[in-house]
C-alpha cells in the first residue's frame, strides 16, 4: 500500500473521521440487489454532510474522510489502511455505520469503556446545551453483538489510537441485511440531526483542546 500523501503531511496532529461502505450484493432473480440505505449508505450521507460543516469552520487538526470497502469481509480496507497509520499522530478514528434511523432516538457510541472519547463528546454536548441533548446523548448499552470489534474502527484501536463506531441502528432491525433496506426506510430529519451533534460534539477534538487517552484494547 502506497504511503500517505504529502498533502496530510503536515505539522498539525490528524484526526481521522472514518465510514464503512457496504456494497450491493447480488442474488438470484427479480430485484435481488441489496441497496443497503441504512447500511451503509447513511454512512457514506453522515460523512459527505461532516465534510460539508468542517470545510466551513476549518479546524485545527487535520481530518481524512475515508470511505471503506470490504468490512464484511473482514474489515479488509480498514485493515489494509490501518497498517500505514502513524500512529504517533493519529489523535482518533470514529466510523459512522448505521445512522440512518434510531429506536427511540438513542445513538450509539461502541468502545465507551475504551478511553475517554465518550466522555468527552457527552461532555461537549451537555455543555453546549444541556437541555436539548442532556448528560449521555451517545449511550454506552448498544443492542448489538460485538459492536465494537466487528467494524472499521477496530483495526486502528488494535494500535492504541482512540477508535469508535457511532451507530443507531440495532442487529434486530427488521430491515438489517435484507432486500428492504431501500432509501424510504431512512428517517432523514434524524440524520441531519445527528450530523449537526457530532459536528458539535467533536469540537474539542478537532481543534486540538482535548488529547484522547490511547486505549488497550487486550
Amino acid at each position: 500500500m502506497a504511503p500517505y500523501p504529502a498533502a496530510v503531511t503536515v505539522k498539525k496532529q490528524l484526526f481521522f473521521l472514518l465510514i464503512t461502505i457496504c456494497p450491493g450484493r447480488i442474488r438470484s432473480k427479480k430485484d435481488s440487489v441489496f441497496n443497503g440505505a441504512n447500511d451503509n449508505a447513511s454512512g457514506t450521507a453522515l460523512l459527505l454532510q461532516l465534510a460539508a460543516y468542517y470545510m466551513q469552520t476549518k479546524p485545527e487538526r487535520t481530518i481524512l474522510f475515508i470511505a471503506f470497502s470490504g468490512e464484511e469481509l473482514g474489515l479488509i480496507g480498514s485493515t489494509a489502511f490501518a497498517e500505514d497509520v502513524d500512529e504517533e499522530t493519529t489523535r482518533a478514528v470514529i466510523n459512522f455505520d448505521m445512522v440512518g434511523r434510531a429506536v427511540k432516538n438513542k445513538v450509539y457510541l461502541s468502545g465507551w469503556e475504551y478511553g475517554d472519547v465518550f466522555y468527552v463528546l457527552n461532555e461537549e454536548l451537555l455543555r453546549y446545551d444541556k437541555n436539548k441533548y442532556g448528560k449521555e446523548y451517545f449511550k454506552s448499552n448498544a443492542p448489538v453483538i460485538d459492536f465494537f470489534r466487528r467494524s472499521d474502527n477496530y483495526p486502528f484501536a488494535v494500535y492504541g489510537i482512540p477508535s469508535h463506531t457511532i451507530s443507531a441502528t440495532p442487529d434486530s432491525d427488521k430491515f438489517y441485511h435484507q432486500l428492504s433496506d431501500e432509501i424510504q426506510t431512512l428517517d432523514f430529519n434524524f440524520m441531519n440531526e445527528l450530523a449537526k451533534t457530532i459536528f458539535i460534539a467533536t469540537q474539542p477534538i478537532v481543534n486540538g483542546k482535548v488529547e484522547l487517552r490511547r486505549i488497550k484494547t487486550d
